[in-house]
């Protein structure tokens, strides 16, 4: 039977961080982002996109994350879904096969889906400090997303931290497990602890 893992934790966390190292310890295990089902805004102005804000639980395709999961962890095939941050748009590149044991979804707001949580085996929040997250967010945004390092302090500052602190700091209260992530911390305890409870869950 497949298994589903949520992370959860703000931007720069270190979600990804933790993931690459699940991969490593649990077989099959397969990544999905919940960055990839962010509605298209590549019809948007530049002006509505610097007014549009990505950071809120809406601006996620709940609807379309939740169908996927339930199909994936039920055998079925979904196209796989990507998000363009560079031009903002949606889109399929081929599908997604269920060849895997566990599925962990990772993202901002994984915690705060109710249904998501309802068909989880381990729930984990990967907490970091602000000024960590933020570091990290202006080397990957300069790097990745070709932004200045004016307009990612503007949106850390007006979109992502307030809304990390309305909805993704609270959603650590649905965590089996809390990670830290300081930029020194060992992970290896965290992995080690979610291998067992999946592998309990298999028995």
């Amino acid at each position: 039977m497949r298994k589903l893992i949520l992370i959860a934790g703000g931007s720069g966390s270190g979600k990804t961080w933790f993931c690459e190292r699940l991969r490593n310890a649990i077989p099959r295990l397969e990544v999905l982002e919940t960055d990839d089902y962010y509605f298209d805004c590549g019809g948007l102005s530049a002006a509505e996109l610097a007014a549009y804000d990505f950071d809120l639980p809406s601006a996620i395709d709940f609807a379309g994350l939740r169908r996927d999961v339930k199909l994936l962890l039920s055998g079925r095939p979904v196209p796989r879904r990507v998000y363009d941050f560079a031009g903002h748009r949606a889109g399929v590149e081929g599908m997604r096969e269920p060849d895997f044991e566990v599925l962990a979804v990772a993202g901002l707001f994984a915690l705060t889906d109710e249904t998501l949580r309802g068909l989880a085996a381990l729930t984990v929040f990967v907490d970091a400090p602000d000024e960590l997250r933020l570091s990290r967010r202006l080397e990957r945004d300069l790097a990745e997303r070709g932004r200045t390092v004016e307009d990612i302090r503007r949106q850390y500052c007006s979109q992502v931290r307030p809304m990390y602190e309305k909805y993704v700091a609270p959603s650590a209260s649905f965590a089996d497990m809390v990670v830290r992530n300081d930029g020194t911390s060992d992970p290896s305890a965290a992995v080690d602890a979610v291998r067992r409870v999946i592998l309990q869950t298999e028995n």
